[in-house]
């Protein structure tokens, strides 16, 4: 009698099977790695934007703070005295009791535009520290050691200052009261009109940055009356 066979037949991948699974995982390899690639250059963009950032958001921090540390400082310039604060509408140089760089003492600085070899603007800030000097005259040279660049490629820049205008004349007959009328000006010269500014204005390309100043310009302008009335 003859023994028939079962005749089972082996299992497994043919050789198309193989190339066609071996080239959909090298597709899915190959999507994944230019998935990760993308993510992580997205990842570093946004980080680098990140510190930007922020990196802007400390000198801003620095930058309001000098300008808050802005105050009155009488000098003298020839027979007459007045403020240390001189801006128009490209920067302005003023006294500060919280300087960006030389922390701890006084210093004269210096906030401006400056103008791009490519027709843009960028914001400088420069200080000269008062720690070994002395500021008496309003025409006294200073060195400013200090630089700081704030923003760079901005297309407008340009500075105001509020301070008083003139006497309210109809609150005086009414009151007797001396009430100010304060405006908005694109220059302020503190040796000729006497007055320091309550709050500068930055406009840069559109978005107004204001800043508030110590109003302590009639108390020094009144004390600057009476020494010079005692002599």
């Amino acid at each position: 009698m003859e023994r028939v066979s079962s005749g089972r037949i082996a299992s497994g991948f043919t050789l198309i099977e193989l190339l066609i699974t071996t080239s959909l995982l090298f597709m899915l390899l190959l999507t994944g790695g230019y998935a990760y690639q993308f993510f992580d250059l997205q990842w570093r963009k946004d980080l680098d934007r990140a510190k930007v950032a922020f990196s802007e958001f400390q000198q801003y921090e620095l930058l309001s703070g000098a300008l808050a540390g802005i105050t009155p400082y009488l000098v003298n310039q020839g027979n007459s005295s007045g403020f240390y604060f001189l801006g128009d509408a490209s920067g302005f140089t003023a006294y500060t009791l919280a300087p960006v760089f030389h922390q701890g003492a006084p210093a004269v600085i210096r906030v401006f535009r400056e103008k791009q070899p490519d027709g843009l603007f960028q914001l400088v800030y420069e200080e000269a520290s008062l720690q070994q000097t002395a500021l008496i005259d309003g025409r006294q040279q200073l060195p400013f050691d200090y630089r700081l660049v704030l923003l760079k490629d901005l297309p407008a820049l340009s500075f105001s200052y509020y301070a008083q205008s003139h006497v309210d004349e109809m609150a005086l007959e009414q009151t007797q009261d001396i009430v100010w009328i304060y405006q908005w000006f694109d220059a302020l010269d503190g040796m000729k009109v006497l007055k320091n500014p309550e709050q500068i204005q930055i406009d840069i390309n559109g978005f107004l940055w204001r800043q508030s100043m110590p109003a302590r310009a009639n108390l020094l302008r009144s004390r600057d009356a009476m020494s010079r009335g005692a002599t």
